[in-house]
């Protein structure tokens, strides 16, 4: 798999050494640069382009790993890189972090977070399908279906191999 946030020519293994990689982040990005400057900066799932990767080290400094636009594709190339280098992975955004732990304990995290924000079954407001259209919905699904939450087999991206 080709991770584009990583130095030319640089594999995973070395990346992560030379950096001193203590766990993967998954956050929502925007762009919040000008017409002809592109500045992507961590914002709230619910303003959110794409999902980024960051790698980062003890001191907390981030690196990036990968951006991702694709919807299905966050789980995946989360879940490969839990798998192929043992790290655990985190969450980050404007309005919610988690610690680093595993692909299905962040995807209990999150369900349980979309939960919280939801009206109440006896809100007048309240809808059936309020928890699939929360922001962070496309993700936690990304993150079951690669992780093998529901009892599936995990999922790695395309051409990825451990």
């Amino acid at each position: 798999m080709n991770l584009n946030g990583l130095p030319g020519g640089q594999s995973l293994a070395d990346f992560l050494l030379s950096e001193r990689i203590a766990y993967f982040e998954i956050g929502p990005v925007r762009n919040e640069g000008s017409p002809s400057e592109t500045c992507w900066a961590l914002c709230s799932s619910a303003e959110m382009e794409m999902w980024s990767i960051y790698g980062r080290d003890a001191n907390g400094f981030a690196c990036l790993i990968h951006d991702i636009e694709e919807e299905e594709q966050p789980g995946q190339v989360l879940q490969w890189l839990h798998d192929v280098t043992g790290l655990p992975v985190a969450f980050n955004s404007t309005s919610r972090m988690h610690v680093p732990t595993t692909t299905l304990d962040l995807a209990c995290w999150l369900t349980e977070e979309i939960h919280d924000e939801l009206p109440d079954g006896d809100d007048l407001d309240a809808r059936a399908d309020d928890f699939d259209n929360h922001p962070l919905a496309p993700l936690r699904e990304s993150i079951c279906d690669a992780s093998g939450y529901g009892g599936d087999p995990v999922q790695h991206p395309q051409g990825a191999s451990l």
